[in-house]
């Protein structure tokens, strides 16, 4: 029987605690998981294992002021157009989505404060959408 690789999401987030909940719910779900708190480590992550789906927060900072994470989805997008972008973030405003996906986010979802069904339809979503694109 043809084994199919499993699809791998990388994940960053600031947040320790969140990471390793997306981190582990995730590969309970059956996907291969990276994950990073930094933006350096996630263009390394980029730069040496094949991702098929990027989940990043916007907010990589105690200032919510700051969106570093769009600026991350756009160095993404030019340098790997062909992985999916996912935005999230615990504040979720029209213009913050329009913001994310001018960024280069294929969508853009409000944290949840637990990985639900809701929450994987998403990623399965994307990473489907990204497979045929």
């Amino acid at each position: 029987m043809k084994r199919t690789k499993k699809p791998t999401i990388l994940i960053l987030d600031d947040n320790g605690i969140e990471l390793t909940n997306y981190f582990m719910a995730l590969r309970n779900a059956g996907y291969q998981t990276q994950g990073a708190q930094r933006i350096e480590d996630a263009l390394r992550i980029l730069d040496h294992f094949p991702i098929n789906l990027v989940l990043s927060d916007i907010h990589l900072s105690k200032n919510l002021e700051k969106f570093e994470g769009l600026d991350f989805l756009s160095e993404v997008k030019k340098k790997f157009p062909h992985i999916t972008l996912m935005a999230m973030s615990s504040d979720s405003t029209v213009d913050l989505a329009d913001r994310a996906k001018r960024a280069g986010a294929w969508t853009f979802v409000k944290k949840p404060s637990e990985v639900n069904e809701d929450f994987l339809v998403q990623v399965r979503h994307a990473i489907n959408v990204g497979s045929i694109l």
